[in-house]
């Protein structure tokens, strides 16, 4: 293969991968019921959290090799205002994003701040949402290596995981988790 096919080829890859990534940070109103993205295997370990006034299981980790859990567990807080959602932003910038995503029939406000860093980009989620008439912010990290940095085998596999993984699935499974106390 001469130099000007392997230039072809990557920018090909490139644009895959970059409209795989788009499509990945952007897709809006998920039905899990439709969509079953892996998030666990039999082996998947789930453990309980305990804070004031709630708990949840979480998984111990995903099973993923290309998808790092980042501030993990994930943190979850009640908070005391009325829910709402002002969709505005962009992923890539300073402030991220914020739309209304609707998964499963329920709203939940999901802001994305991006951050790129030596190879992986950072993706924090915020998701607000109402449960047992209380609004619940629950906010989790993950890294997401630059799938091109592999040979091609592990490039391939990096980006079906990365693909695969899907944050508001993830956050719908912790919400069916979620125990509210007294």
């Amino acid at each position: 293969m001469n130099n000007r096919q392997k230039t072809i080829l990557f920018l090909v890859l490139s644009a895959f991968v970059a409209s795989g990534t788009y499509f990945y940070f952007f897709s809006n109103n998920l039905d899990p019921m439709e969509s079953s993205p892996i998030l666990e295997t039999p082996e998947t370990v789930w453990e309980v959290y305990e804070g004031s006034g709630y708990s949840f299981k979480y998984p111990k980790e995903l099973p993923y090799k290309y998808v790092d859990l980042v501030d993990w567990p994930p943190e979850v807080q009640l908070v005391s205002t009325v829910y709402e959602c002002t969709e505005s932003g962009n992923a890539q910038s300073l402030s991220g994003s914020t739309e209304e995503v609707f998964i499963d029939g329920q709203a939940y406000c999901r802001s994305t701040v991006l951050e790129g860093a030596a190879g992986s980009t950072y993706a924090q989620y915020t998701y607000l949402f109402v449960k047992d008439s209380n609004q619940i912010k629950l906010t989790f990290s993950v890294r997401i290596p630059q799938c091109t940095n592999f040979t091609p085998y592990q490039m391939e596999l990096c980006e079906s995981q990365v693909m695969a993984f899907n944050p508001d699935l993830l956050a719908y499974k912790l919400n069916n988790t979620l125990v509210l106390s007294e």
